[in-house]
């Protein structure tokens, strides 16, 4: 590579690098509050089940019953999400592998 076109390749790596790093802290947010969300989910289902289980299963309203059938089906769709953003993640990372040794 001629040496006038050397700074100017540097400068795309970096903007790259910088897109990298910046999708990558983007996909940790996500993660950290599909985390948060899930965990939260979580505790108030199981705060529900007690409260079914308290009331012997059979006299709990039926909203209840929905209430714990939207959240065990929000909590799977958090997972699904959980293990899509760790995809990303690894990709990006791998991308990022690339980057570094470019530069």
């Amino acid at each position: 590579m001629p040496e006038s076109e050397r700074p100017e390749r540097e400068r795309e790596i970096a903007a790259a690098f910088d897109r990298l790093t910046s999708a990558v802290e983007q996909v940790l947010a996500e993660y950290t509050s599909i985390r948060e969300r899930a965990r939260s989910l979580e505790n108030e289902y199981e705060s529900l089940r007690h409260a079914i289980a308290g009331s012997g299963g059979e006299d709990a309203p039926g909203d209840l019953d929905e209430r714990l059938t939207r959240m065990a089906e929000e909590n799977r769709r958090l997972r699904e999400t959980l293990v899509e953003a760790r995809d990303r993640a690894a990709r990006l990372r791998s991308r990022l592998e690339v980057v570094e040794d470019e530069v």
